[in-house]
């Protein structure tokens, strides 16, 4: 998990999403900030990509839902 955000940040990804099944939880490392200390949500309501200026969300009601009938 760590290796593969990093070598995310050094290759130009702005954003990096993961999602922790087990933990319920979305974890979003933002490298256009300084601060890359990741933030983690909640799989509940919405999230914004602040790489659209928070336009573009994502349901993460329906993704919790998803990962319930997989996992």
């Amino acid at each position: 998990m760590f290796i593969k955000s990093k070598k995310y940040c050094y290759a130009g990804v702005k954003e990096y999403w993961m999602v922790d099944p087990k933990k319920k939880v979305l974890i979003v490392y933002d490298f256009l900030d300084e601060d890359v200390t990741p933030v983690i949500v909640p799989l509940k309501g919405e999230y914004a990509l602040s790489l659209y200026d928070g336009k573009l969300k994502i349901n993460l009601d329906e993704l919790s839902e998803a990962i319930e009938q997989f996992g």
